[in-house]
């Protein structure tokens, strides 16, 4: 399969990863303003919660800023509750439904969810039947570990299953379950796995500049590559990859420079975060973003104390306005 018309795009796949209390709607409409991925994930949305009713399902399921390029992930144990649930998704034209198969938090082990159905190649396979039958308008997809151990001949009949039951496209994060971030991720099993399956193989994992996106590309040649926490220390990631593959192919010249406004970036989130996310939200969003946006300033750790000790929206623009008065030179970055 043509990855590129795969994913809608000529430019090489780089997707947008899911990511707890990062992956919403103001924090997609930031990143695209500087130049989005090919594809949006979602965090994690929880099937059951969804098809109860519960609160702020309008803020978890907003698809905007282009559906085209959104896929919802969904998390759960229970098959009935997770084919409802992406039927639902399915019917609201995004591109596609995806299957969270390796989260690790400890309460999504314990609900038999996340990396648990890794467990069991014939049970995910039952899902995943069931899930393809449920996505009819939609790609279908899956997010994967290596499981609980380093073996990649497990880790190649599990995904096998998945595309014998009609899983458009899998991404591998390659850690195993106790790892977490403690090691280096693997890539060398996504090239692995990617000779082994007939479907794009998405790689995710440690990709944390630019210089990462082109030395694993170039190195594993993966269909595409998932990026998450540098999309939050910089927003404008996706446009750095872009560039630096539009120098290395000749299209820029060498020296090219992005000048991105780093000020006016963080109040334009804070504005998002306002305007597009629930109340309830403003606070936990907002910190979640600036943990990782503050590693663009000389004196971060200053202030990225003065945020995740505001009480609210109005003191963290109180504390950025403060800060870059006292460090003017932070107000802009050149990359």
């Amino acid at each position: 399969m043509d990855s590129r018309a795969f994913f809608r795009t000529s430019d090489y796949p780089i997707l947008c990863a899911p990511m707890a209390t990062l992956s919403h709607r103001a924090h997609r409409e930031l990143i695209e303003g500087f130049g989005g991925p090919s594809l949006y994930i979602t965090e994690m949305i929880s099937a059951t919660a969804l098809r109860s009713g519960a609160p702020y399902e309008e803020a978890y399921v907003d698809p905007a800023p282009d559906p085209s390029r959104l896929s919802y992930q969904l998390v759960g144990s229970e098959i009935e509750a997770m084919t409802k649930a992406a039927s639902y998704l399915d019917g609201k034209g995004a591109f596609g439904v995806d299957v969270n198969m390796g989260c690790t938090a400890p309460l999504i082990v314990r609900q038999k969810a996340g990396i648990a159905w890794m467990g069991s190649i014939e049970g995910a396979r039952v899902l995943m039947n069931g899930m393809r039958k449920a996505v009819v308008h939609g790609r279908l997809s899956a997010k994967v570990r290596l499981g609980t151990a380093e073996d990649i001949g497990y880790l190649v009949r599990f995904c096998q299953g998945l595309q014998d039951e009609g899983v458009d496209f899998i991404t591998l994060h390659p850690r195993t379950a106790s790892e977490k971030f403690r090691r280096a991720s693997r890539w060398e099993f996504v090239a692995q796995l990617q000779a082994e399956l007939r479907i794009p193989v998405i790689a995710n994992g440690d990709i944390g500049n630019v210089s990462d996106y082109l030395s694993k590309k170039s190195r594993f040649d993966p269909t595409g590559i998932m990026v998450g926490r540098f999309s939050a220390k910089c927003p404008w990631a996706f446009a750095l990859m872009r560039r630096a593959e539009a120098r290395a192919s000749g299209a820029l010249p060498a020296d090219d420079r992005f000048e991105v406004d780093v000020e006016g970036t963080a109040y334009r989130f804070l504005d998002l975060v306002e305007r597009r996310l629930p109340a309830d939200f403003h606070e936990t969003r907002a910190k979640r973003f600036f943990f990782y946006y503050c590693d663009n300033f000389s004196f971060a750790h200053d202030i990225r104390w003065r945020i995740q000790n505001s009480p609210d929206l109005a003191a963290m623009r109180t504390a950025l306005a403060g800060y870059f008065a006292e460090v003017p030179g932070d107000r802009v970055g050149r990359f």
